[in-house]
């Protein structure tokens, strides 16, 4: 094992702690009927708990040592199958040739935890379920609500399309090597959302000015897009600030920049 130390560029911290492990299987329920996509399996300490199920496992593993261990120890293993690469890079829709179903785990890298969740949700029709290990900050601004500190463009882009849940806290020693952060274990759910790219669209650029601007009220903070009146005319307080608006004023918002072009 020595040669599988974590690399640091790689932003590994392997999983070590088993009941951390048996909660992540409480989440993920795997059976034999599932397919389960794993994203940085390191060392395996879940994916043969995963493989044990009967389900039918893929993988991504960005980093060629760790791929060499892991085809080697689940080499007898028909059910296991294992791509080297970024999973950042890799394209999500090749899984529907496999099943029209998955089911997602991963211990994410806390540098890369936020896109790599975007990048799973720009494909959400494919997965009934994610169970994801995530900087505890970055789990606290996805659940975050209205009205609090954390909320923000995270918040409202995955609130707006799942039931998010966090789980767990796991501390630092569950992991090698220990990192500086606790993490969360965050259980995720896509819900049905009509395809509206010009919404997503509105919504992008109105919440990136908002947050971006986070201390000024809206009125200055929009003012690009929107006056004084647009705003009155949402039914939304001028003297709000972004964190002040829930994820159905921002909807509005968008409509009303899109009914005005």
């Amino acid at each position: 094992m020595d040669s599988l130390n974590p690399k640091k560029r790689f932003g590994q911290n392997f999983l070590t702690d088993e009941g951390t492990v048996d909660r992540i299987i409480d989440l993920v329920q795997p059976t034999e009927s599932d397919h389960i996509f794993e994203i940085g399996p390191g060392t395996g300490a879940l994916t043969g708990r995963l493989i044990d199920s009967g389900a039918i496992v893929h993988a991504v593993e960005i980093d060629k040592r760790l791929c060499s261990f892991l085809t080697s120890r689940f080499s007898s293993h028909q059910t296991f199958f294992l791509k080297s690469g970024d999973f950042l890079k890799f394209e999500l829709s090749e899984l529907r040739k496999q099943s029209i179903s998955w089911k997602v785990v991963g211990n994410l890298p806390y540098n890369l935890a936020t896109p790599m969740v975007l990048h799973l949700l720009n494909s959400r029709s494919l997965f009934s379920k994610l169970v994801l290990m995530t900087q505890l900050e970055v789990a606290e601004r996805m659940v975050a609500a209205p009205n609090t500190p954390n909320y923000g463009r995270l918040s409202i882009a995955i609130q707006r399309k799942t039931q998010v849940h966090l789980r767990y806290q796991v501390e630092n020693t569950c992991f090698y090597p220990k990192p500086k952060v606790t993490s969360a274990l965050v259980e995720i759910k896509p819900t049905f959302l009509e395809n509206q790219g010009y919404l997503e669209s509105q919504l992008d650029t109105i919440t990136r000015s908002a947050f971006g601007n986070r201390r000024k009220t809206i009125t200055n903070s929009l003012r690009e897009f929107f006056s004084k009146n647009d705003i009155l005319s949402c039914g939304l307080d001028p003297k709000s600030r972004a964190e002040n608006l829930s994820i159905e004023d921002y909807e509005k918002l968008a409509r009303h920049k899109n009914e005005h072009l």
